[in-house]
């Protein structure tokens, strides 16, 4: 399982916000998360951050 994860990892591209998928990916993905978020050993500073709010980025 890890040697998947792994292999996802390395492959990885972002898909284009511009893609009529995406919408659809980002609610799949929100739906999918919220056991996790949910349960009683999820810390918060696991959550991703915004890209806005990220330490170091630059607005522009």
């Amino acid at each position: 399982m890890l040697d998947l994860v792994d292999m996802l990892a390395r492959e990885y591209e972002a898909m284009d916000p511009g893609d009529e998928r995406f919408p659809g990916l980002a609610y799949a993905l929100r739906v999918l998360v919220q056991s996790y978020n949910e349960h009683p050993d999820y810390r918060k500073e696991w959550r991703p951050q915004l890209p806005s709010t990220r330490p170091g980025a630059v607005s522009g």
